[in-house]
């Protein structure tokens, strides 16, 4: 890997190469397709406005979780970094759901936010084809309606056969804390204007979003022997299903406290500031994680709201005070911090905010992340309407091994629904589309008894092999966990890694169940094969409403199994599909 910074000589790197793949942003959706991408053979150019900030956690320090711990176990069972990443900065581990069975277990670690950027950095520096540069990209290249590279604000030209845009919030970003107003997609860090220009230019469907994230306070500062206190887990299971190559950090325990009715009253009286309900911000918001402003709004009969205290940092007094993010004024953020148990005193060191961002309408995509109307474009992370680090980074491997295929010829990656949790997230944001962030819930999945997070590696290693996305050291690693998988199912528990006995135990258990599973994905993937008309041939189908027409057009689905998930289709016009399909074959 290469680096270079804003005062390097990019003309000098650009003249005399192009790339196969460029990759615009640096954070968790940007890293992952740039590795992807290389992992398959590209050579790849990641562009990104501070080489610093590559791998940034930008809003909270936590890795994982119910859903979004699938992903993360996903994304390592195709060699990614978020997991490896994970496991080197991990300051306090929690599998979600514990008492619950596998399938909806959810684990989450808190990480030193130093430490994870620096291991994603160090994994990056592996990748001999990979470059970086710090620039901007300002403008997408085309010619005859492809890509063909990107222009960089600092003149240079990248040709290139494909682009990933993994963008963040920086695109056409804008920062709300009471009645302040700041370019930016984080706060200090400028917002990427000149290229969404450009995309609203081309005329795609783009819309804003909005999220935000809360004042961040010093830990020294906070009343402890106060709150309520939450150990890290004692079994020190990873999140990577490579060995952990550095011995474990010491783990430090979060604390719980909450709002109350005094808090509540601070917050309805500064209101009247907030740029979420003054109409400032015309972005949806996360459903899933909403600002606390909006949650004393709509729950104003609770009595209060949990706040989990997370530390930043084995050697960084910074605490993240999870459950209030918030848009509210500076002195109003003060005065609610004054009424939490155990944050009377709490010095804030960064106040919080809101970002409201530029998305594109994900139903303009195929399941490869690809744009139909620019060939060689593919978008991950935030622009597609998702929210999280971990939906970014399974979106991000997803584009990049798609980047490299059209750049070098080679085959697509799909996952379906039935393959893993980042299946199911494509599938919906492609065929459903958002009207709000889209965050991954295990509810999401249909087939979530197979999909279990300890089993990503069974499921899907295999597939990334096949891909060319997996590199030695994984391979080997795969091969001598399968051995164990092999004498662990026909008894045999020596010289057994423990987390493989535990999976194959409870494969075991529900068998039958799965079994049973098995059947109906079968026959969902008897109906993948049913191929239904274009958009411009759905008119001449007896049957069909011109709503249905109209729904179908714009999430463009190519089978009867996709548009059997498209928000609003009928029952009955999927038997009119179904009936022209037959009279068709």
């Amino acid at each position: 890997m290469r680096s270079s910074d804003a005062s390097a000589s990019a003309n000098e790197l650009f003249h005399v190469k192009q790339y196969d793949v460029v990759v615009i942003g640096g954070g968790h959706a940007g890293t992952e397709a740039a590795a992807a991408a290389a992992r398959r053979g590209a050579t790849v150019l990641l562009v990104t406005q501070c080489v610093a900030q590559i791998g940034a956690m930008s809003c909270n320090p936590s890795i994982g979780g119910v859903g979004k711990g699938h992903l993360v176990r996903e994304v390592d069972a195709f060699d990614g970094l978020m997991g490896v990443a994970a496991d080197h900065a991990t300051i306090h581990r929690r599998m979600l759901n514990r008492s619950k069975g596998l399938a909806v277990q959810g684990p989450r670690v808190q990480a030193d936010r130093r430490l994870y950027r620096e291991s994603v950095q160090a994994q990056l520096l592996d990748y001999a084809s990979l470059t970086i540069i710090q620039d901007e990209a300002v403008e997408l290249e085309t010619v005859g309606g492809s890509i063909t590279g990107v222009r960089l604000e600092s003149g240079s030209l990248v040709r290139s056969r494909a682009v990933v845009i993994a963008t963040g919030t920086f695109l056409g970003g804008r920062l709300f804390r009471g009645a302040e107003r700041l370019d930016g997609g984080r706060v200090d860090e400028r917002a990427s204007h000149r290229l969404s220009q450009q995309l609203r230019a081309l005329d795609l469907p783009i819309t804003r979003l909005k999220t935000g994230t809360p004042p961040r306070l010093d830990g020294r500062t906070i009343d402890w022997a106060r709150l309520e206190r939450q150990p890290s887990d004692a079994d020190m299971w990873r999140m990577s299903f490579l060995p952990n190559a550095h011995p474990p950090l010491p783990q430090l325990a979060c604390a719980i406290t909450r709002t109350d009715e005094r808090g509540h009253d601070v917050i309805r009286a500064g209101l009247p500031d907030s740029p979420l309900f003054a109409g400032a911000i015309k972005g949806s918001g996360p459903r899933y994680c909403p600002s606390i402003e909006d949650k004393v709004h709509r729950f104003g009969d609770r009595d209060g709201h949990q706040v989990f205290l997370e530390p930043e940092g084995l050697d960084d007094h910074t605490v993240y005070p999870n459950g209030i993010s918030t848009s509210l004024s500076r002195e109003t953020q003060e005065r609610l911090l004054a009424t939490i148990a155990g944050l009377e005193r709490a010095l804030i060191t960064t106040y919080g905010y809101a970002v409201e961002y530029d998305h594109l309408d994900p139903r303009s995509l195929d399941h490869r992340l690809a744009l139909h109307a620019l060939p060689g474009l593919f978008c991950a992370g935030q622009i597609n309407g998702s929210t999280g680090y971990e939906e970014a980074a399974a979106q991000g491997l997803i584009a990049g091994l798609n980047a490299s295929a059209h750049a070098l010829s080679l085959e697509s990656f799909i996952c379906d629904r039935a393959a893993g949790y980042m299946g199911v997230m494509v599938d919906d944001l492609v065929l459903q589309g958002v009207s709000e962030p889209y965050r991954m819930l295990t509810a999401r999945a249909e087939y979530r008894l197979a999909l279990r997070a300890d089993n990503a590696e069974s499921r899907l290693t295999g597939l990334g092999i096949a891909a060319g996305a997996v590199r030695e050291q994984r391979r080997a690693s795969f091969e001598r966990r399968q051995e164990m998988r092999d004498r662990a199912r026909l008894g045999d528990r020596r010289e057994v890694d423990p987390d493989v006995s535990s999976e194959i135990a409870e494969d075991l258990r529900y068998a039958p169940y799965l079994e049973r599973q098995a059947a109906e994905i079968a026959r969902m993937r008897a109906d993948r094969d049913v191929r239904i008309p274009s958009s411009e041939a759905l008119h001449a189908i007896p049957g069909l409403s011109t709503e249905m027409i109209e729904r179908l057009s714009i999430a463009r689905p190519t089978t009867l199994d996709e548009a059997s998930r498209v928000r609003g289709v009928t029952p009955a016009a999927l038997s009119a599909l179904w009936l022209h399909a037959r009279k068709s074959a």
